[in-house]
């Protein structure tokens, strides 16, 4: 999660899609792939903060600690104290983390496929293998750079057979891309590295960085406002990402922890609840076949289902406003959407939602099922 830009972003990084189809290239994952402690917890962290500063952290939403920036035991320490979860380096003797239930993952070093960063995936696998000789059932992280696009200095190796000797190496799979900061205005570009990331990863779960301060202030280029970051979290969401981690830190001119401007901790702050409160919905099967949804680009959109009801996710990947859009839906008998969070319910016509969408809005659409299951439920 460095944020110095090691590549440009390349061809990799293709347009969204005019629909999204139910026949994707990613096979829907079972609920059963979801390791069992994110089944019903959605893991919403922040980039190596000082401890001093993770009481502010869990008020704006977050419950998980991405990596130490200094003080280990200090860090570990102020965590429990409040409850949060971590994903970081073990202790200097694994074992000594035997006992941290609040301890999600162990982390590989970051970016270990950088040019500036790079660890030999012989390494990666190496530690893996020796971490897990201590902790066999203790999940083991590593993060990419974004455009997964790197090279190995020595052996000249890259593409997708390069990068899964370092997935062999970890069993929760991240990148970080920083769109608005690198000048690109398509965020779709974050769903299409979390799919990118899913073909590496396999049935291994996928996380993403998010980007929420402008990390040079030198450059021209400005961090994401309000609606952009809300974008970008809904979009690497709906594209498989089962945890999200925020990227607050300015790199230049000078290092500051959290720039991250209040009308972005605002939006961060609400866009957090919702999440945790449909944690167990958003960590369901991704995209299941029994439902179907599509919409028009600038739209993006996707979809989880429950025994109760079905959720299809809409988003407006654009800075500019698309009234009367359609989302036509599948698999729901229901013929009225709930609008999660908005107090207001809108018809299925003809299989079709119809709605307004400003500038970077989402929009979560619940749908019931009015048949009665064969188990009992509704």
């Amino acid at each position: 999660m460095r944020a110095c830009v090691q590549t440009v972003c390349g061809a990799a990084a293709v347009a969204v899609l005019a629909c999204r189809v139910a026949a994707a290239a990613i096979p829907a994952a079972p609920i059963d792939a979801v390791p069992p402690p994110l089944q019903n917890f959605f893991p919403i962290g922040v980039w190596v903060p000082p401890d001093y500063s993770y009481a502010s952290w869990q008020q704006r939403g977050a419950n998980t600690m991405v990596g130490i920036g200094f003080d280990l035991a200090g860090s570990i320490a102020t965590a429990d104290s409040l409850g949060l979860h971590m994903i970081r380096e073990p202790q200097p003797n694994p074992a000594d983390d035997a006992n941290e239930t609040l301890l999600l993952a162990w982390a590989q070093p970051d970016e270990p496929d950088g040019i500036y960063s790079q660890v030999p995936y012989t390494t990666i696998q190496a530690t893996y293998a020796s971490w897990k000789g201590v902790a066999p059932n203790r999940p083991v992280f590593i993060n990419f750079v974004g455009d997964l696009n790197q090279y190995d200095l020595v052996t000249s190796e890259s593409g997708d057979a390069w990068y899964e000797k370092y997935v062999a190496g970890a069993d929760w799979i991240c990148a970080d891309k920083y769109p608005v900061n690198e000048g690109i205005t398509d965020l779709g570009v974050m769903g299409a590295t979390m799919d990118h990331l899913q073909a590496l990863a396999g049935n291994k779960p996928i996380f993403a960085f998010i980007e929420s301060s402008d990390i040079d202030t030198t450059d021209g280029n400005p961090g994401p406002s309000a609606g952009q970051l809300r974008a970008e979290m809904w979009e690497v969401i709906i594209h498989g990402a089962r945890g999200i981690w925020f990227f607050p830190e300015q790199i230049a001119p000078s290092f500051l922890f959290d720039t991250t401007p209040d009308s972005v901790v605002t939006e961060m702050t609400a866009q957090n609840a919702t999440i945790t409160a449909l944690a167990s919905v958003l960590q369901g099967a991704l995209d299941p076949p029994e439902l179907h949804a599509a919409v028009a680009t600038p739209l993006d959109v996707g979809w989880r289902d429950t025994p109760a009801a079905g959720y299809f996710i809409a988003i407006n990947l654009s800075g500019a406003t698309h009234n009367s859009a359609s989302v036509a839906i599948s698999g729901v008998d229901g013929a009225t959407a709930v609008v999660y969070g908005e107090s207001r319910s809108l018809a299925v016509g003809g299989g079709t939602i119809t709605d307004d969408f400003a500038p970077y809005a989402r929009h979560i659409y619940r749908v019931a099922h009015d048949k009665i299951f064969a188990d009992g439920y509704e």
